[in-house]
């Protein structure tokens, strides 16, 4: 009970003082808080709590663990004797595991910043560390170095060094030169051997530890820079490249060996068939930015009248670069996108700097920023396997932190390794070309930064291979291998140079792209742009078939709504009629409806070519139709209302396009040729049935109705004169407001009859005989109504032409008035 109570006592303080030592390394590295006060180190045997299973978990758990107080065995005679031994059992465990995590140091880490002002800086050559030693003492003098283990009545190591004490500090601390070093140390008595390892590990590793301590404070003194000289090392990566270094090890198998080397053949060839199938099919001309077919394109389908657009009244090429892409054909959609995307500038009004441009440039950086990277992880692996002695086998041997270490390599490992790592580089640097070329060829923004990440997974498809093929073993073994030292020590300088020379090859492979690559693509796109979209869109062109002269007319500016075949206006009715036709509501050839725009009826046709027969159907051949059955609009001679028949069909269009809901608020619009609906409804209130009413246009009014005994009584009782009565006035003002109303923008403001007309029509009959040309104008009824019922002398309604038509009955009677045009 004595010995485990005492052994309990010993176990808790070691392991209190370890961990107090192991704050004051994490100090010295500038990691966390400072170290605990050094009275909580002290091997005080007050009486405190005992460690319970819940704090040696907590223990265990934690990175930087505070441990509990220390117990006396006096205290702990009271605890039962299997007690006391399993709690032995615990704290051997916990300081083994705890010691195993905490000595393998990063010796190539530097602190962040000074370390905060200690007490332990005021000896600045020793460092006490703790653990367990061994029962038998040993001294060893070694020059002026004096290393001492003892039993059980200490648990302290200790690094001395006797140096005089130098004001002078460095970046990390004060300045020591490296001199003599003393170190002693002192455990517990150990009963099994294992203990006995421990503590021999233990040793080891403390001592490794104080001694690159030493090494790097003297270091420090010796330079006249405390950051100009810098470890080197280089670390394995979990990559089918670096594990090829264990191919044909004893502890890796036959097996392994051979996963090992299929995955290293696998990813090469990968990488390399990567680099064949972008060189050879994707860094080719795009056909669809060939400038020789775009040119022949829009001569022969851009402008010309068989790719005239009826239903926008545009051309093709309008259409093209002003339509949205459902307006467009998909390989024309498809190019002007690519383009207008590419082409968009980074910043409104900075032209020059499109957003193409930046976006690859970016890809391009990182691409080879990635390259970068892999070339110096094979230039570090080679390196690494250079500078391990050669000898005619390959050795490798366990370290004092229980990691495994190449002692030697042999002469034919070096060789294959070093020609996979050349091929390795040739493979990196072929991706670096390839791939560069390919992002800087592509003009899909959608596609820039998407293929860029899909490099990175060719690139990065060696370290997949490693974790899907190589056997767990292989990489447990590789993990467990230690860091090569390439170089003890290396001026600062060599690294600046090194990333230097990274950042100017990086510079120069970018220019080199950019001008070679990226600002030609960039004008051939501009060049492509302006050979579709360029110039003058808005007219179409044709050429007669067999006799060969051309012809060219203007058109609109493409518009989806601007429908040629569709009055301005008409759009809202065609709307309702689109998302509430319902075929069931269709009787007597008549779809009626209610809407919130109010009733509505449309004609129902059986057949899509009757249809087509009604669309193309002539305005003077609308107006004539009159049998029931027929295509007949239902008007005649006398003014229709929404009661009729066909009214709730006629009246609704009517109202959309003028805001009129009869005759008599639709009569201003008697006027405008493009509104015949209105004189075919409305042909009384318009005029059409009366000769002497003075209206011009002629479009919309039936011709049967000069045929009418009302029409016939009008030229009868009309008398053979020029002006002779004042309704003649009348009629003579509305003629020529009429004509200027309708060919104005047809006409040359600076004619004669424009000129008159826009002055008011000021004189009378004789004006028309100035011009012959301007006499048949205003006599003859051709594509417009006449006025030789107002002018009957000067349009020589008492000769014998055939020509004038709508004289007065009494001019002649030789010559009656009939209805032929």
């Amino acid at each position: 009970m004595a010995e485990l109570a005492q052994r309990v006592a010993q176990l808790e303080k070691a392991l209190q003082q370890h961990l107090a030592e192991h704050d004051f390394i994490r100090d010295f590295w500038g990691e966390e808080e400072a170290a605990p006060e050094p009275a909580a180190a002290s091997a005080g045997a007050e009486p405190g709590p005992v460690v319970t299973e819940a704090q040696i978990e907590e223990i265990k758990d934690e990175a930087t663990p505070v441990c509990c107080a220390l117990r006396t065995p006096e205290a702990l005679a009271d605890d039962s004797e299997e007690g006391l031994r399993q709690r032995v059992e615990r704290l051997e465990r916990l300081l083994k595991e705890h010691l195993a995590s905490s000595t393998p140091w990063d010796i190539d880490r530097q602190p962040e910043s000074p370390p905060k002002e200690r007490e332990a800086d005021a000896d600045l050559n020793k460092i006490r560390l703790s653990g367990m030693g061994h029962a038998n003492e040993e001294e060893e003098e070694t020059g002026g170095n004096k290393i001492r283990l003892s039993g059980v009545s200490k648990t302290n190591i200790e690094v001395a060094q006797d140096l005089p004490p130098l004001p002078q500090r460095d970046t990390f601390g004060p300045v020591v030169p490296r001199m003599g070093l003393s170190l002693s140390a002192s455990g517990l008595s150990a009963q099994e051997g294992t203990n006995r390892g421990g503590l021999a590990g233990m040793m080891d590793a403390s001592f490794s530890l104080a001694q690159r301590w030493m090494h790097r404070r003297s270091s420090s003194a010796n330079s006249t820079s405390a950051a100009s000289i810098t470890h080197v090392d280089h670390a394995l990566q979990e990559s089918s490249w670096d594990a090829l270094l264990l191919l044909g090890l004893p502890d890796i198998g036959t097996m392994g060996s051979m996963m090992v080397a299929f995955g290293v053949f696998a990813a090469a060839f990968l990488q390399l068939l990567f680099c064949w199938l972008v060189s050879s099919n994707l860094l080719s001309d795009d056909d669809k930015y060939d400038l020789t077919y775009l040119r022949e394109w829009r001569i022969y389908y851009g402008h010309s009248v068989h790719s005239y657009d009826h239903t926008s009244g545009s051309s093709l090429v309008s259409k093209v670069c002003k339509g949205r892409p459902f307006e467009r054909e998909w390989w024309n959609n498809a190019l002007l996108s690519e383009v207008d995307a590419y082409l968009q500038p980074v910043f409104p009004g900075s032209y020059q700097l499109p957003v193409g441009v930046v976006l690859t440039s970016m890809a391009i950086v990182i691409w080879f920023c990635f390259i970068l990277v892999e070339l110096d992880t094979v230039f570090g692996f080679t390196h690494a396997i250079l500078c391990l002695p050669r000898t005619g086998t390959t050795k490798v041997e366990f370290t004092e932190f229980g990691r495994r270490m190449f002692v030697s390599i042999s002469y034919k490992r070096l060789i294959v390794l070093c020609f996979v790592s050349f091929m390795r580089a040739f493979i990196a640097v072929a991706l670096g070309v390839s791939a560069g070329l390919w992002l800087a060829r592509t003009r899909d923004v959608m596609n820039i930064l998407r293929d860029g990440v899909s490099l990175i997974f060719i690139l990065e498809i060696d370290d997949l291979i490693y974790k899907v093929l190589v056997p767990a073993h292989a990489k447990k073994y590789m993990a467990s291998i230690q860091k090569f030292l390439v170089k003890e020590e290396q001026q600062m300088y060599i690294f600046n140079l090194s990333s230097l020379l990274k950042l100017v090859v990086l510079t120069a492979v970018i220019l080199a792209l950019v001008t070679t690559t990226l600002l030609p693509n960039t004008r051939q796109a501009e060049s492509v742009r302006e050979m579709i979209c360029g110039g003058n869109r808005d007219f179409v062109y044709g050429s007669h078939p067999t006799i060969g002269p051309i012809f060219v007319t203007d058109t609109t500016e493409y518009d989806l709504k601007n429908a040629e075949n569709m009055l301005p206006g008409i759009a809202n009715l065609v709307e309702d009629v689109v998302f509430n036709y319902d075929p069931n509501e269709v009787k007597d050839f008549m779809w009626r409806s209610s809407l919130p725009r109010g009733e509505v009826a449309v004609k129902h046709l059986p057949t899509v070519t009757e249809m087509q027969v009604w669309l193309d159907m002539p305005e003077s051949q609308a107006s004539e139709e009159t049998d029931f059955g027929s295509r007949s609009y239902g008007t005649f001679c006398e003014d229709r209302s929404r009661e009729f028949w066909e009214g709730d069909w006629l009246w609704p269009t009517i109202e959309t396009l003028t805001g009129a809901t009869d005759c008599e608020s639709a009569k201003p619009f008697c006027e405008r040729r493009d509104l015949p609906l209105v004189r075919m409804t409305c042909p009384q209130t318009c005029g059409c049935v009366d000769p002497l009413a003075g209206l011009y246009v002629d479009n919309g009014c039936r011709q049967l109705c000069i045929e009418t005994e009302p029409f016939r009584a009008a030229l009868g009782d009309a008398v053979c004169q020029d002006l002779a009565q004042d309704e003649h006035e009348l009629a003579w003002h509305r003629w020529w407001d009429g004509f200027y109303s309708n060919e104005r923008g047809i006409w040359s403001e600076d004619n004669e009859m424009m000129t008159f007309a826009r002055e008011g029509a000021v004189g009378n009959c004789s004006f028309l005989l100035s011009q012959e040309w301007m006499a048949r104008t205003f006599c003859q009824h051709r594509q417009n109504r006449p006025g030789s019922l107002i002018c009957p002398e000067a349009c020589g309604c008492a000769g014998s032409s055939t020509d004038l038509l709508w004289c007065p009955t009494s001019c002649t009677n030789s010559n009656p008035v009939t209805g032929d045009r």
